[in-house]
């Protein structure tokens, strides 16, 4: 019955993959349920609580978990963010949204007794790990994955410090070492992007910038 409910997809894997065991997880933006429901079947949670700002998600999700018969392990709540976090959840997760939103609803929690965070920002990559930087977590672990036509980064988070460098706020340090065949593919495309670019500017200040942009991605990927 759980394989007929769970759409699965390569960022819920991921997602998955970077979630260590907790004992309550908390899916902020919840949409389908499918990640709580995920966790706990694989044993990788205990309960869950799946959150979502608008009714309708909430309600498939409501359909779903039952459908899971998890109804007793994970409790839907409407609400936004963060807002309302219990203090026995150990693990937030935040997907689907861009990586500015994802701050702003980190802003709103206070998450001293969250021991880690799994993060999928869609986009606004920098900002998410530069707000991971200046409030003392350190990032754990990558993915780089492509899905339905779109590449996603994905990662986790804890407690700690770190200092990244302009280049590993955009594109993620686990990501950059690992160099996946993915990754570089993605990294030729912006390059190729730029070159098509730099023929087409007449300012010269541009195509230095251009230049140097190119020079910045080549590095990534040597």
């Amino acid at each position: 019955m759980v394989a007929n409910v769970i759409k699965t997809s390569p960022r819920l894997n991921a997602a998955l993959e970077l979630l260590d065991y907790a004992n309550r997880i908390m899916d902020i933006g919840t949409d389908h349920g499918y990640f709580p429901i995920m966790a706990i079947t694989s044993g990788k949670a205990k309960t869950a609580i799946a959150t979502d700002n608008k009714v309708m998600p909430l309600l498939t999700a409501t359909v779903n978990v039952a459908k899971a018969n998890l109804s007793d392990k994970i409790l839907l709540s409407l609400q936004d963010g963060l807002t309302k976090l219990p203090l026995d959840v150990d693990c937030v997760s935040i997907m689907g949204m861009g990586g500015k939103r994802i701050c702003s609803l980190l802003d709103l929690g206070n998450l001293d007794r969250v021991r880690q965070l799994i993060l999928g920002p869609n986009i606004d990559h920098f900002d998410l790990r530069d707000w991971l930087e200046n409030h003392d977590f350190v990032i754990t672990g990558e993915r780089f994955v492509r899905d339905r036509g779109h590449n996603y980064q994905l990662f986790s988070a804890i407690h700690g410090k770190m200092h990244l460098s302009h280049s590993e706020k955009q594109y993620g340090p686990f990501i950059i070492k690992e160099k996946s065949e993915l990754f570089v593919g993605h990294i030729e495309h912006q390059i190729m992007l730029l070159n098509q670019a730099m023929s087409l500017a007449k300012n010269p200040q541009k195509r230095l910038d251009l230049a140097k942009q190119i020079t910045t991605l080549k590095e990534l990927v040597l």
